[in-house]
């Protein structure tokens, strides 16, 4: 597996997300980390958001490949699994549609726990494709969806 850095980018961008939604809550991170204080300390630092749905094996057993989201020091990069981002989405959503998250549906029950685990997980693009059809044309909904999404970055600086 390459080790350098135009290497590692070129057998990432195979993989790179074209998802709207996710790729909209990435920009805000984008603009989160540009405005925070530590900007500086943190230029250059690029995020992608890879599909790795068709993968090869021999990819997925590399250390490019992650399940969830890594950082890679060596381009500096954070790499995240967009299946990773789509089932974390799935959740917000599914949460959202209730009142109260103490009153939510998912709470009444291990069955029903289990229920949105097992929908999320065995068909998460059919599931996800519903959930967002239902703010599709409620925009204050969908801006509140994709800033629960955002990653926030905060770096902790220790003091002396």
């Amino acid at each position: 597996m390459p080790l350098r850095k135009g290497d590692i980018l070129a057998q990432l961008q195979k993989y790179r997300s074209d998802d709207a939604v996710i790729l909209g809550a990435v920009d805000s991170a984008r603009q989160l980390l540009k405005q925070s204080n530590t900007a500086g300390r943190h230029a250059g630092i690029e995020i992608m958001v890879c599909n790795f749905s068709a993968a090869e094996k021999e990819f997925r057993e590399s250390p490019l490949f992650t399940e969830s989201c890594q950082v890679l020091l060596i381009v500096p990069l954070i790499v995240f699994n967009e299946q990773f981002l789509k089932e974390l989405e799935a959740a917000i959503r599914s949460f959202a549609m209730s009142q109260s998250l103490l009153y939510t549906q998912y709470f009444q029950s291990d069955a029903g726990m289990f229920g949105l685990v097992q929908r999320v997980a065995n068909s998460t693009e059919r599931y996800l494709k519903r959930l967002r059809a239902v703010t599709e044309e409620k925009p204050e909904d969908e801006s509140a969806i994709v800033e629960e999404l955002t990653p926030r970055l905060e770096v902790h600086v220790p003091t002396k």
